[in-house]
């Protein structure tokens, strides 16, 4: 009968995450791999590590983490860090940008296109940018030249098409500077 062969016969899955769950719809599929494999959230006190290939390339997130250490040791398409209280964060060459809003005490060593920083307060940012950083209602933030390496690092600068020879770490522009915040984010 027509009940039993639907009862033996389920759709096949149609795409397969490489802990090996699979989905028949795209969206649940997208979801589960950003929350699972491009996400670190929610964490105090760890040591988080992507490495080369982990990423590849994808846009990985940050959020709410507390004294941990995080190594992107990978090219990633965009990485956003918001609600990062005491953290090392190694971000490795990032095609697009990296935004940094809400952190704390936290020292930054981030390879990117374009950074921004918004809502930060005592902050180190070691950095590379192939454009002019931006700050905004930050204060105590200090930048000084990328010092970052890890395997495979000229090849993921090189993938994420950025110029280790045109770094402008120095040219921070401070959207408060003149405006209604305290002005107090600049190079130093």
């Amino acid at each position: 009968s027509d009940g039993e062969f639907a009862a033996t016969h389920r759709p096949a899955a149609m795409y397969r995450a490489p802990d090996g769950r699979e989905f028949a719809e795209r969206d649940a599929y997208r979801k589960y791999m950003r929350e699972e494999f491009f996400t670190f959230r929610g964490r105090e006190g760890e040591v988080l590590t992507k490495r080369g290939g982990d990423i590849d390339g994808q846009a990985f997130e940050l959020s709410e983490l507390r004294d941990c250490t995080v190594q992107l040791l990978d090219r990633a398409n965009q990485v956003t860090g918001d609600d990062l209280t005491g953290c090392r964060v190694f971000i490795g060459p990032t095609e697009s940008s990296v935004f940094l809003r809400n952190c704390v005490d936290c020292t930054f060593t981030v390879a990117c296109n374009q950074l921004r920083l918004r809502d930060c307060h005592n902050c180190v940012v070691r950095l590379y940018s192939q454009t002019d950083p931006v700050i905004e209602t930050s204060a105590g933030v200090t930048f000084s030249p990328y010092n970052g390496a890890f395997a495979g690092q000229a090849e993921a600068f090189a993938a994420a098409r950025l110029d280790p020879t045109d770094n402008h770490w120095r040219n921070v522009f401070d959207f408060n500077a003149d405006g209604d915040g305290d002005g107090d984010g600049g190079a130093g």
